[in-house]
């Protein structure tokens, strides 16, 4: 089983970041949990549509995973 970006996250960061080049490979790590996240729910997204297409030819509810994303953080 692949690992969540939460658990990715937890195995990657210094938890007593002792200089600020520590500092800045938290922020990094942080940069690359968010990104794994994001690409996570792409993929979600993208099979919920292959999904639908065989549901009675229904309209997905969102043209493209830009739009979902967006509705999804709330803006």
């Amino acid at each position: 089983m692949k690992q969540t970006a939460v658990e990715w996250l937890y195995d990657n960061l210094l938890f007593v970041p002792i200089s600020r080049q520590d500092v800045k490979y938290n922020e990094r790590k942080f940069e690359q949990a968010k990104e794994m996240e994001k690409q996570f729910l792409k993929q979600a997204f993208e099979d919920s549509r292959k999904a639908n297409i065989f549901e009675e030819n229904k309209p997905p509810l969102y043209k493209d995973f830009e739009e979902w994303f967006n509705q999804l953080k709330g803006k």
